[in-house]
């Protein structure tokens, strides 16, 4: 592909990787090298945590398993900060862009692209949406009084964090779809306050039924 690039006289001005991985940095830093040319990379999660954020909270609710996948997190992101480091030791590496602050919270990033004289910004993208779908399913009458979280049941996708913020919900009901381990399914259902219900893992369209209905 490199060779065709430059057999047919393409050129770039930069490489924007859009994933925060530092498998895809690695990619992205050969291309670099070979076509002289900077990155910009875009994180929209930390792509890497600091020592003081060990794994993302599995050996909490998963036992021995959990600690296991928390030690093989951390591993992976001894390896993925390193990995920027060498990207930006290099100058290959100019900027950052963050779609939010919580990845340079949990990351520290910012501590070393300053090392590194990287360029780093937070970006307030909005949230692209389908206007002719939302308004063929939008319903603003018989409302309930009720939010709805749908997702992989992780401690990674904050669904510890969301039982702990329903706990001072006192008049509103979280309806909560997804798969979920049956490892740490009967630990997650012992955990629910009143106002939290698991609805099992269904179809798309009754997620949209549901919240179709929802206040919130």
């Amino acid at each position: 592909m490199i060779n065709d690039l430059k057999y047919n006289n393409i050129k770039f001005d930069i490489i924007l990787d859009i994933h925060e991985s530092g498998t895809s940095l690695v990619y992205a830093l050969y291309l670099a090298r070979k076509l002289s040319v900077p990155i910009i990379k875009v994180l929209h999660n930390e792509p890497f945590r600091t020592l003081k954020w060990f794994g993302r909270g599995y050996r909490h609710v998963d036992g021995v398993y959990g600690l296991l996948e928390d030690s093989y997190v951390f591993l992976e992101h001894r390896l993925t900060k390193a990995i920027y480091e060498v990207a930006m030791k290099s100058g290959l590496l100019r900027g950052i862009a963050s779609v939010s602050q919580v990845p340079i919270y949990y990351s520290g990033i910012d501590k070393l692209a300053g090392k590194y004289g990287v360029k780093l910004r937070v970006y307030r993208y909005g949230n692209a949406f389908d206007k002719d779908l939302i308004y063929n399913y939008r319903n603003i009458h018989n409302k309930r009084n009720y939010a709805v979280f749908f997702g992989r049941l992780t401690p990674a996708k904050g669904m510890w964090d969301l039982i702990k913020v329903a706990k001072y919900l006192d008049n509103i009901d979280v309806l909560v779809f997804g798969p979920i381990s049956d490892r740490i399914k009967d630990k997650f259902l012992h955990s629910l306050p009143n106002n939290v219900k698991y609805m099992g893992y269904r179809p798309l369209m009754s997620y949209i039924a549901m919240l179709q209905m929802q206040r919130l």
